[in-house]
């Protein structure tokens, strides 16, 4: 493995607010898991921010399944909840477009689809409502909630 040098210790150590224990040892040099931070940066977004409601009103009109994922910065279960739900849809569900609302930012959205806890997920297909979940919200109970109104539509 490379060697990396302790300039380059600290630099990322500063940039990342590392200590100590987040460094491992490996053949007696240093390095840094750092790779974590490089792995989201370098993801990408499997789904589409929404920012007004005749953007949410376009999207229902011209997509025929839609999943609308409801959620704020401030809820730490909605950012462990998100990247799952879009690996689900990326992973199972293909056709399916994920889109991304901020009730915080967009509080007309969140007051038209009536929105009043956070993470709440919303299945539209055919732009109709199909179900929705709030709060506790199972990959694997979603998967099967989808799974026949999606395959109605998309394996005929």
């Amino acid at each position: 493995m490379n060697k990396i040098n302790k300039d380059f210790i600290c630099d990322v150590k500063i940039k990342f607010k590392l200590r100590k224990r987040n460094l491992f040892y490996h053949n007696g040099d240093k390095f840094i898991l750092f790779y974590i931070c490089r792995n989201f940066e370098n993801k990408k977004m499997a789904y589409s921010n929404i920012t007004d409601l005749t953007e949410l009103t376009e999207v229902l009109e011209n997509e025929d399944a839609v999943l609308v994922y409801f959620s704020h910065e401030q809820c730490n279960v909605c950012k462990v909840l998100k990247p799952k739900v879009a690996d689900l849809l990326e992973n199972n569900f293909p056709k399916m477009k994920m889109y991304y609302a901020d009730t915080v930012l967009n509080p007309e959205i969140s007051g038209q689809n009536k929105i009043f806890s956070v993470p709440t997920v919303i299945a539209f297909f055919g732009g109709r409502e199909s179900f929705r979940k709030s709060r506790s919200i199972g990959i694997n109970e979603l998967a099967e909630q989808i799974k026949r109104p999606y395959g109605m539509i998309f394996e005929n």
